[in-house]
């Protein structure tokens, strides 16, 4: 069992080894108990910024890169993943937290380089995002009407927070849904009690957890995000046939780019267009932005029929004003 408790860490199975993370951490330590902390970044040149909610991330200092380096490695030792020469990369959570790390070592870099993303136990409502009255409305119909919903962004734009303001609505609006859960790194805050939570690995990728989801009777399917086309395609398939009301997000620069995207992840599995699924299944786009510091949905779009043979399908999107 994994525990965290004031910097005395992680016991791994069997009680074997013990962290002492407010030691191995140093000047990031604190950061992680400050509530209004989203990022912590350590750079190869041992230099440390924290990007606090509703600002831009500024420099607090430096720290050692052997500490650094110790860090990663035993969190990567606690989580029974490798990390070595050949494989320097790990991704992950610090154990026993919800705050999710991602570190490279040397030599692919020229010292330990770490990125922190701190888990919000508070989840905002959906009026940050949407101060609009009307857009709220449109975006809780939706989620009444079991749309499939699919929030896109750039990195750090805010789409986690924004899923877990949607979840929440979902919660105050069906408390006895049968939700399931699919993440690589669990971020998502879920308040209901009927809800089970998967997590893929490097031996179980997403798509099988999909198959193996669609059997334990989900009232509506959730994955935390798309980034391969075999995903893509096993979720909206999903979704196609008896578990409409998901929610999912993905990487995108604008709402009209999202089709474009979806189909050059379907064409990694399929050599036909598979255009007519993906927006058969797709109902509604909420591109997230966040401008100093704060995120709000500053485009909601719909794929609508297109007017060119060559493009049957487009999407219809309207631009949000920021307050």
């Amino acid at each position: 069992m994994v525990c965290f408790d004031a910097g005395y860490c992680a016991i791994c199975a069997g009680g074997k080894l013990m962290l002492d993370f407010e030691r191995l951490l140093g000047p990031i330590f604190p950061y992680l108990h400050d509530p209004d902390v989203v990022e912590i970044s350590l750079n190869p040149d041992r230099k440390i910024f924290v990007e606090h909610f509703g600002a831009p991330a500024k420099g607090v200092g430096t720290m050692d890169p052997d500490l650094a380096e110790r860090f990663i490695r035993s969190c990567a030792t606690v989580t029974d993943m490798l990390i070595d020469p050949k494989e320097p990369i790990f991704s992950g959570r610090i154990p026993g937290t919800a705050h999710r790390i991602e570190a490279v070592l040397p030599p692919l870099v020229d010292g330990p380089m770490l990125s922190i993303r701190r888990h919000r136990d508070q989840v905002l409502p959906l009026s940050e995002f949407a101060p609009a009255a009307d857009l709220r409305c449109e975006i809780e119909e939706a989620i009444s009407e079991r749309k499939n919903i699919l929030v896109a962004g750039g990195t750090g734009s805010g789409k986690t927070t924004l899923t877990n303001s949607l979840l929440a609505t979902l919660y105050e609006q069906a408390p006895d849904t049968r939700l399931l859960v699919i993440e690589d790194t669990p971020e998502l805050n879920v308040g209901l009690s009927n809800h089970a939570r998967m997590r893929s690995s490097h031996d179980v990728s997403m798509d099988r957890l999909l198959v193996s989801v669609l059997r334990h009777a989900p009232n509506r399917i959730v994955v935390g995000e798309v980034r391969t086309g075999i995903v893509l395609m096993t979720l909206f398939k999903a979704w196609n046939t008896g578990h409409p009301g998901g929610i999912t997000t993905i990487h995108a620069n604008s709402a009209d780019e999202v089709l474009p995207r979806m189909q050059s992840l379907a064409s990694e599995v399929s050599v036909t267009d598979q255009i007519a699924l993906i927006t058969s299944c797709l109902d509604l786009v909420l591109f997230v932005e966040r401008s100093t510091g704060s995120a709000r949905i500053t485009q909601i779009a719909r794929p609508v029929p297109g007017r060119d043979p060559s493009a049957p399908f487009s999407m219809e999107t309207r631009h949000v004003e920021r307050d």
